[in-house]
Order: C-alpha cells, then structure tokens, then sequence
C-alpha cells in the first residue's frame, strides 16, 4: 500500500510538473495597440506593422499575444517574431515584423495558388499547383498539372495589365479568391478577386491598392472552368 501511494504520488508530482513547464512554454505577452495601428510588444520592444489587407494567414497557430480587445496568433509556418495575425481573415489580420519591409504582389514571390468561392465559408474548389523544382516528387498527386504559368499570368497582370474601372454590376455567381502562395513566406495568402460583369467581361482586382485591370484570357477560361468544381472534386 505504502509503495502504491508513493507511485501515485511521484506520478502527481511529475503531471505538475509537466503541466507548470508546460504552462511556462505558453506564456502570452501584452501588446500594446498604437495610435499608427501598430503593434508593440513592451518585453522585447519589438514593432509590429500591419500588413496590406490582401494578406492573411494560411492557418492560425496558438494565441501569442493579446491586449484588451483583440487576441493575436502566431501564424503558422512562420516565426511569431516575424508576423502574427489577428482572427480577421476577411481583411487581412496580419501584421509583420516592422523590420520586414512591406510585401505586395511584386514582392511575395507566388508560385502556386488556391482558388476559393467565397461565402460564409471560404470554400475551396481547385488549386495551382507549384512546378515540381519547388514542391518535389509529383507522383504523390493523381492528377498534376504545373500550374506556374497561371500563377504567373495573374501576378503579371496585376503589376502591368490595363487598369480599369471597378466594375458596377457583377455575376454574383463568379466571384472567385485567387489564393496566392509563396515560397518565401510559407504561412501567408495573397489575395487576388477574379470577377466577371454582367456583360461577361472579366477582371482581377487587388484590395491593397484598389487596383482593377482586365483579366487575361488564359485566366478567365480557367476560372469560368473552376464554377462547377467543388472541394469534394479536387481531393479525387
């Protein structure tokens, strides 16, 4: 009996102190909110800027900081001393190191991208897959296709395409995210609208910079081909 409460006991102590480590691992810092938008961590004086709201988190990671209103996560696949991210995903939420110089489509880098139909829920329903320099092995996927090219022609359109006005009235039913990803920053989205007018043109447009421009053809049949997928499709 005296043996069986010792083993209890040492398993106790051992479960508290795992827990108390644990505990200790997961502190949450304080950050102050400035008047500029930024964010300041006071313990390691660390400035965090806020990104373009054409950037979001790919996935939050745990809470790793918060203030009195809003919590901030780590963003995963990223150092939390380089970005965190708030849960708005809709307008963004990221803020950068203020270090890191700011990122727009020039300089993210896409090579491949998610595209989404948007909602409530974001849903996902087809995918640009990087060349296989970038992502490796192909064979894991039953049906590849590099899709560097289409990624290409979007970042290429929206630096130097032809810009044009907003459109007014949009086909509801094809308004698409272009869910930019980068090697360089692994964690992040760059988002790009693909829209199509009641008249059957189509357009790009960037909400960092409020810049519209005609959308290339090779986007606009690949796009107009993605509205009857569905996510269940592209996980075949």
């Amino acid at each position: 009996m005296k043996n069986n409460k010792t083993k209890i006991l040492c398993a106790f102590l051992s479960l508290f102190i795992l827990t108390a480590f644990s505990s200790c691992g997961a502190e949450i810092k304080n950050f102050r909110k400035l008047s500029d938008g930024r964010l300041w961590d006071r313990s390691t004086d660390t400035y965090y800027t806020p990104c373009s709201v054409s950037l979001r988190a790919y996935e939050l990671g745990d809470i790793y900081a918060k203030n009195e209103t809003y919590n901030y996560y780590k963003v995963n696949w990223e150092l939390p001393e380089r970005f965190v991210a708030d849960e708005d995903t809709v307008l963004g939420g990221v803020y950068r190191n203020s270090e890191i110089p700011e990122i727009n489509i020039s300089n993210f880098g896409a090579v491949a991208a998610k595209i989404y139909v948007t909602g409530e829920i974001r849903q996902l329903v087809d995918e640009l897959l990087a060349s296989p320099d970038i992502i490796g092995d192909v064979s894991r996927f039953t049906h590849y296709e590099d899709g560097t090219e289409r990624v290409n022609a979007v970042v290429d359109a929206m630096i130097s395409g032809e810009e044009k006005p907003i459109p007014v009235n949009i086909d509801e039913d094809r308004v698409f995210e272009i869910g930019l990803l980068s090697a360089d920053y692994p964690g992040l989205v760059y988002t790009v609208i693909f829209m199509l007018d009641i008249n059957g043109d189509a357009y790009l447009y960037d909400r960092s910079d409020k810049k519209c421009v005609a959308c290339p053809v090779m986007i606009k049949d690949y796009m107009l081909g993605t509205s009857s997928e569905t996510s269940e499709d592209i996980s075949k």
